[in-house]
């Protein structure tokens, strides 16, 4: 009875010992992922940020582009 009492204990440390390798790992992983989110967020700001900047550009042009043939129609 002992010999399997010593295997079921050894039984328990090795999947003690696995399942907290495991949660290491899925710690890491999970916070390269969270690292991987906030730079493809911070990349898609950055990109709006630029996105609105040429629509700004392109409603300012339009809008002096038609400023401007009001004035010649006056001339």
């Amino acid at each position: 009875m002992s010999l399997i009492k010593k295997e079921m204990e050894s039984l328990k440390d090795d999947l003690q010992k696995g399942m907290k390798k495991a949660e290491f790992v899925m710690k890491d992983t999970v916070e390269d992922i969270k690292d991987d989110a906030q730079g493809i967020k911070a990349g898609m700001e950055i990109k709006k940020d630029e996105m609105m900047e040429e629509y700004e550009k392109k409603k300012f042009s339009k809008e002096l582009e038609n400023q401007m043939k009001k004035e010649q129609q006056f001339k």
